[in-house]
């Protein structure tokens, strides 16, 4: 069943229906809108309230922090409105995985210890998922590695809670898109207001004045169609690729009348999110994602996509909300750490098991994987090229999904 929806069991049958939808918010009929002024010290509150109404569940709340914008809100609004908690940090063994320097900055600035936990691809079986038994495939490579170090930080009694800023690209709307300038021309006209959203978008997505406006252009004078997820049909067969399923528009993606391109974006990147919540299924520890908590959706749906890059800087509302509270490394910090050199040594390290499970696997044999397209990838001797290795391992983790239903 998709979020949002109610199921009822029925006389005539079961019955489903929406009882929630992002556009209530997003369309800006939804309550007085927020003023400029208030967007930060209003989203602060909610997120406050958030965290602190789910910290009050657990005896110890784990908060797992890289150091970005979005783990160290939660972790700011934890240490003020909750007891027992404790930081943590995950790195591996490249560069582009170890952000301790950020997360230790955090750390020291909430008055924190910090533990360093490391990750170990020796320690991943690709033969396993976290995800046997669910409706559907959401785990991922490094999953079974993250549970065994969230599991070594539960050596104290109480209750346990594990806290981390998933979502939070998406519901800070993060886009690197010129939809924001289509959005405000279509909302205010062209003015100055436009000219700054163009300015800015233009130094979030390293783009030239020319590239962004061309492109708001279009979107404003095409406006808003039903947006179709494009399917991601590497290594994947024809017929699979043809799978109707694919072009079937997921009801949050079907705009109201007076829509505008960026908020049907804004509402895309809270819903690729969904995929993955029930994948973490660890015993004795509540998973939370407090950034997707319903009340702060809500409002970060009610505020213009253009105000989330105000000044060119991204998430820019939540990081003026959190201003006060974060050291100044993490408040103007851009980069983004990466675990995919663990990812690809995890890949290297286990290739005659992938090429086992997927050349010969449940996959191929329903047509669904193309055998000679993984095997390529798999005798490819040119080094890690492209992303083409991580797929093949999400394969891997829908092949061991499948066989746990055999």
């Amino acid at each position: 069943m998709l979020p949002g929806h109610q199921a009822s069991d029925r006389r005539e049958g079961l019955a489903v229906a929406a009882r929630w939808s992002p556009w209530t918010f997003a369309s800006g009929t939804e309550g007085d809108p927020i003023a400029r002024g208030q967007l930060a010290a209003g989203l602060r509150e909610i997120v406050d309230g958030c965290v602190g109404a789910w910290s009050s569940r657990f005896s110890n709340v784990l908060i797992g922090v890289s150091g970005g914008v979005d783990s160290s809100i939660i972790a700011a609004a934890a240490t003020v409105h909750a007891d027992g908690v404790k930081l943590f940090t995950r790195y591996t063994d490249d560069a582009a995985g170890d952000e301790r320097p950020y997360a230790k900055a955090l750390a020291n600035h909430l008055g924190l210890g910090l533990a360093e936990l490391q990750f170990e691809p020796d320690r991943v079986d690709v033969r396993q998922t976290n995800s046997v038994g669910m409706a559907r495939p959401c785990g991922h490579t490094l999953a079974q590695e993250s549970i065994r170090l969230l599991k070594a930080m539960t050596s104290e009694p109480g209750r346990y809670g594990y806290f981390s800023g998933v979502g939070g690209d998406g519901v800070f709307c993060y886009l690197k898109s010129a939809s924001v300038v289509a959005d405000r021309v279509m909302r205010e006209g062209l003015g100055q207001g436009a000219l700054k959203s163009l300015l800015d978008i233009c130094r979030v997505a390293d783009c030239s004045i020319w590239e962004a406006g061309i492109r708001a252009f279009r979107k404003a004078v095409s406006g808003v169609r039903i947006y179709h997820e494009p399917l991601d049909g590497r290594l994947l067969t024809d017929s699979a690729k043809l799978l109707p399923n694919s072009q079937i528009p997921h009801p949050w993606l079907v705009p109201p009348d007076g829509a505008v391109p960026g908020k049907i974006q804004h509402i895309l990147a809270i819903l690729r999110n969904h995929i993955g919540l029930d994948a973490w299924p660890v015993e004795g520890i509540e998973v939370v994602s407090p950034l997707l908590s319903q009340p702060v959706v809500e409002y970060c749906l009610r505020i213009p996509t253009w105000e989330w890059c105000a000044s060119g800087i991204n998430r820019a509302v939540a990081r003026e909300a959190y201003a006060d509270l974060l050291p100044v490394s993490v408040v103007h910090r851009r980069s983004k750490g990466t675990p995919g050199g663990a990812v690809a040594t995890v890949f290297e390290r286990n290739k005659s098991v992938l090429r086992e499970m997927l050349c010969g696997g449940a996959l191929v044999e329903h047509g669904i994987v193309e055998a000679d397209a993984v095997a390529s990838v798999l005798d490819n001797r040119k080094g890690l090229i492209g992303t083409d290795y991580a797929r093949v391992l999400q394969l891997a983790d829908a092949e061991a999904w499948a066989r746990g239903w055999q």
